[in-house]
């Protein structure tokens, strides 16, 4: 368990490293562009991956695989909208709370009953969001309910990744991901294009190494260890996102972020052990958009 927990603990450094770097690098070449490049980097790595552990980039079900990409890409425009706008830190936990709409999302699709302990949850979830937010007529409201979006088309991403992860490696999965968000971007690039520097591409490829790493070993993690226990250190990576905020760019959190952050993190917690308790392990591997 130990060694579960280790593989997890870097897996969320680099998702922060991931997470730093695109917040620099979004300032520079802007959000379609950025999101191109992640993407591109990240699959070329990831493939490198599955061509020496000899697994398959075909996968089964394209159609839903291919609509788990497009899902993921509109989360990840929307994420990558609010690290350029909100701290850090709040971008990162508004992502992270996409268990709030799996809860949600598997009631109204899937039929699944909510529990009362689940919906004290999601109020617990609801008042966190909005002490992050703050509703106040100001660019970080847009930017916070946008950060949000983030975490709802991950919300469906995931439902989708429960039943794609039964018969295909999270991999693959993550291969499609970064398919679909090359294919559609790509074609955009002209309409703003900005060429990026060579400090610039240094950061994106740090960026696509990051990342695949850290799916890499997130999913190995899972393997080692209880996935609801597992789970609850992948959420230092808000812990690592608000260090770097104040480092790099001198963000401080007052104490409503902070309690809302906690109020979050806690809902989240209760709201995920249940479904890993009922999907095991294999699912939880595939289903980080946000960090494919």
């Amino acid at each position: 368990m130990r060694k579960a927990i280790f593989l997890m603990l870097l897996a969320q450094f680099s998702f922060s490293i991931m997470d730093l770097m695109v917040k620099i690098v979004v300032k520079k070449i802007g959000i379609l562009e950025t999101v191109f490049f992640r993407g591109l980097f990240t699959m070329a790595i990831i493939l490198l991956f599955m061509y020496f552990k000899n697994i398959s980039i075909y996968g089964k079900n394209r159609k839903l695989l291919v609509l788990r990409g497009i899902l993921g890409l509109l989360g990840l425009l929307c994420y990558v909208f609010g690290i350029n706008y909100l701290k850090l830190a709040n971008a990162v936990l508004l992502n992270r709370s996409s268990p709030i709409f799996v809860v949600i999302f598997s009631g109204i699709l899937l039929k699944e009953k909510i529990t009362k302990k689940q919906l004290v949850a999601l109020i617990m979830a609801f008042i966190g969001v909005i002490n992050i937010i703050k509703p106040e007529l100001k660019i970080d409201l847009i930017a916070g309910f946008v950060g949000l979006l983030s975490a709802l088309f991950s919300g469906i991403a995931y439902i989708l990744v429960k039943k794609l992860s039964y018969y295909n490696s999270p991999f693959t999965i993550v291969f499609y991901f970064t398919l679909v968000t090359t294919t559609i971007t790509g074609p955009l690039l002209p309409i703003n294009f900005v060429s990026p520097t060579i400090n610039v591409v240094l950061l994106l490829f740090i960026v696509g190494i990051s990342s695949a790493l850290a799916q890499i070993l997130m999913t190995y993690s899972y393997k080692e260890g209880d996935a609801g226990k597992v789970s609850i250190v992948s959420y230092t990576s808000v812990l690592f996102s608000a260090l770097w905020g104040y480092l790099f760019f001198k963000e401080i959190q007052d104490i409503r972020s902070i309690i809302g952050g906690i109020l979050i993190i806690i809902s989240c917690i209760i709201l995920s052990s249940k479904n890993k308790e009922k999907e095991g392990k294999n699912i939880e591997t595939g289903n980080n958009f946000r960090h494919p």
